[in-house]
Order: C-alpha cells, then structure tokens, then sequence
C-alpha cells in the first residue's frame, strides 16, 4: 500500500492511499507482486448511533477474476471459533457488502484448476469484489457507501475497525486500487444527550425555566454541540461533527440569503488545526460541500463579546444573552444567490482538534459553552411571484430547534392566507 500525493487525486487537499499491483512504493511501505496488501482505520465507536456509514471515493484497474478489493469489519467479543467467547485481545474480520456493490468477483484456483476459497473469520466466502476497470470502464471515480449497524452487534460497537483490502492472486494491470474522502459518518437520536460514550455531540435540547433565552433564543430548543460530560459542557476533542438540513429547493430563487442565530466560545487560538465552525452547502445531495465561510471558522471567542460599528465582528454582535444573527459575523457569508436553481442542503460544521494542551474554549468562566444553533431560515424572493419567501413554518413554536422548515412563501399563502399574517 502506498500513501501519495496525487495530482489527479479526486481531492485537492492531502494526498489518497494507492495499492499498486507491482512491487516498491514509499510512504506506506513496499510490497512485492501476487502479495496482498490492506489497511486499517480505527478504533472508532459507533455506540448508540442510529446510522452509521462508511463512504469513501475510489477508482480500480484490478484485473477481473484473479484481483480484487472488499470492505472488511473489525471487532471483538463475537466467538468464532466455536469454544466460546473469543480472548478480548482477538479482533475478527467480517467481509462485507456494500449498499453500492461490488463490480466483480475472485473466482481463484490452484495450479491444477481446483477453487481456492477464500474466507472471513467468520466462515463467510469472499466471493464478490471491485475489479475490472471503474466507472463503466473508464478507470474513472465511483462513490461507495456501507451500512456499518447491520453487520456489528451492539456489544461489540464500542470500539470499530475498517480494513479495506486487496487480494492479489495473480498478476496485475499496473494500476491497481485508489482511496479518497474515506469517512465514517455516525448519527444518533436527536434527543438523546450528548454523553461520554457519544461520538455525535449534536444534541436537539430542551431549555427549561430560565434557561430559556440563554440554552433557546426563541421557544424552548435549539441545537447545541457539547461535551456533556465531566461538567464543563465545552466542545469535545477531535471530532468532526455536522448539522444537516432537510433538502432546500432553490431552484425558482431570483435570490435567497440564510438566517440563523447562534451562540458560541470557541479559542481563539490558530492551533493544528483550530476549533472550527462552519457553514457548508452541497448542491448534489450531500456528495461534494463548498464552506461560505472565509477560512475554517465563522469566527471566535466568545460570541457577542465583541462590537464593530461597521455591524460586523469575528464574534458577532450581541442581540441579547450572548446570541448573534448570522450576517453579523464577518467572515460568514449568508447570501445563497449562488445556488438558485439547485436543491441545496446545509449543514452546520465543528470540526476540534485533538492537540494535546489545547483548551476547548476561550473563557471558562463564561456561561456560554459550546456552540448553539437556533432559528434557522432561508429566504429570498421567487421568480415564480416576485414576492418574499422564507422555510420558517408559521404554526411552529419550536421553529428550526426541531426542524428546518422548507415552504417557499406562496405555499406558505395557501396555508395560512395574508402573508401579513405570518410570523417570520
């Protein structure tokens, strides 16, 4: 396996994982021809997830029937062999399918014509592969997607392997098996709380007595990105976590702008890399986001703490109890004009570093710990009517703590009438 920097790679950041069929290599080691090569990501928990997928970018030139890539799992505690519980320093491999699925298939045999059949620890036949050319024979990239809950048993989901292997029986092409984007996207109820155990730290919370206004801008929910455990409550370390949105049709927009508040205490220090908040839009349903944030980050410290006259600040301007608009801080833009005529999503990006000695806030001593979403709306004007629309549902009290809300105005109209009427 080898790790490089290519420059026709699918992304433009970093570099992708390559198994090349000959021999040599740098960066990830060597390896000699008819020897199989895999590696390994993790440990990582998916624990009380209600989803959890593995997606990763690739393109293969395997020669067909000897060569081939597959998915394997990771994890202990499953007996395999039949004695009982395995030792708990065993990790057994599961071979397994993906919701994309495989191209080909390793039908091997010996020198005298015999099959060879190769299997998982678990007794499974890995028959089914990625081989040929990809992308219909264009050697293109194709997207893969694997549903990781129905193959790992509850017990065993606190600690998680992803190995992605490639069997070499016989000779090569020369090109081989290259990885991008790699992910593993984890999501869990929305209303459970962000506890120790939890990888998602997304929590749709309900403020009660006086929390409300300080834990809710409007109602009693917002969305809160927090520790939840040893009693600090600020961001956690090393995660990489996201707030979606249901789809937006921009798609008879003359022009739209997203709204939303927020509060925040982020360390203002660079780091490697910062604790980072983001806004991202996708406009192909999730593969591919464009951050409308300048740089990494909408901003830091904490929020409201700071005012510029101009209207804007790196910490936003204080609308009361720490919240900020959106389109005070400066280095977010909030206008979608760019995306009218496509179904967009959003989604609200904390990305923490796990560098050792770096603080997860910028003052312990403020009330404010984390990061707080609340009344989220996009709105705009339609070419349709010519008049103003907004995704916020009227007869909503808990507007955009539990959901977003997508109607454009006119539909809006035929519901609830005047649109002088509606509370926006």
């Amino acid at each position: 396996m080898v790790a490089r920097n290519i420059v026709n790679g699918r992304s433009t950041e970093g570099g992708l994982w390559a198994f090349m069929t000959g021999g040599g290599g740098s960066g990830g080691g060597s390896f000699e021809r008819n020897e199989d090569k895999y590696f390994t990501v993790g440990p990582f928990s998916i624990s009380g997830s209600t989803s959890a997928y593995l997606t990763f970018w690739h393109k293969y030139n395997i020669l067909p029937g000897k060569n081939g890539g597959v998915v394997m799992l990771g994890f202990r505690g499953v007996d395999t062999d039949g004695d009982g519980p395995d030792n708990t320093s065993d990790i057994d491999w599961l071979y397994v399918t993906p919701l994309t699925s495989y191209s080909g298939n390793l039908l091997l045999t010996d020198s005298e014509g015999q099959p060879v059949i190769w299997r998982d620890d678990f007794g499974r036949r890995i028959l089914w592969c990625w081989n040929g050319k990809s992308s219909t024979g264009t050697f293109d990239w194709e997207f893969a997607k694997v549903d990781l809950l129905p193959y790992v048993p509850e017990s065993s989901r606190d600690e998680v392997y992803v190995r992605l292997y490639y069997k070499q029986y016989g000779q090569g092409t020369g090109f081989g098996w290259w990885i991008d984007d790699l992910e593993i996207r984890v999501s869990r109820s929305d209303s459970l709380p962000a506890n120790a155990s939890a990888t998602d730290k997304w929590e749709l919370y309900e403020a009660v007595g006086e929390e409300i206004g300080k834990l809710s801008r409007s109602g009693t929910h917002a969305w809160w990105n927090h520790n939840g455990e040893g009693g600090d409550d600020y961001l956690k370390s090393g995660i990489d976590n996201s707030l979606i949105t249901r789809p937006i049709d921009l798609t008879n927009a003359r022009w739209a702008r997203l709204s939303f508040y927020t509060r925040f205490n982020i360390n203002s220090l660079s780091g490697a890399p910062p604790d980072c908040v983001r806004v991202e839009v996708s406009a192909d349903n999730g593969l591919t986001w464009t951050a409308i944030t300048l740089g990494v980050r909408w901003g830091w410290g904490v929020s409201g703490s700071e005012y510029n006259e101009s209207g804007k600040s790196m910490t936003g301007i204080d609308s009361g109890n720490g919240w900020v608009e959106a389109s005070t801080l400066s280095r977010l833009s909030v206008d979608l004009t760019p995306w009218r005529g496509f179904v967009v999503l959003l989604r609200f990006r904390v990305v923490t570093t796990n560098e050792d000695g770096y603080n997860h806030y910028e003052d312990p001593t403020s009330d404010i710990k984390g990061v707080l979403i609340d009344d989220v709306v996009v709105y705009g004007v339609s070419l349709l009517t010519g008049v103003e629309g907004s995704t916020r549902d009227a007869g909503t009290e808990q507007c955009c703590g539990d959901t977003v809300y997508l109607e454009w105005w006119e539909r809006m109209m035929q519901t609830y009438g005047d649109p002088q009427g509606v509370e926006l």
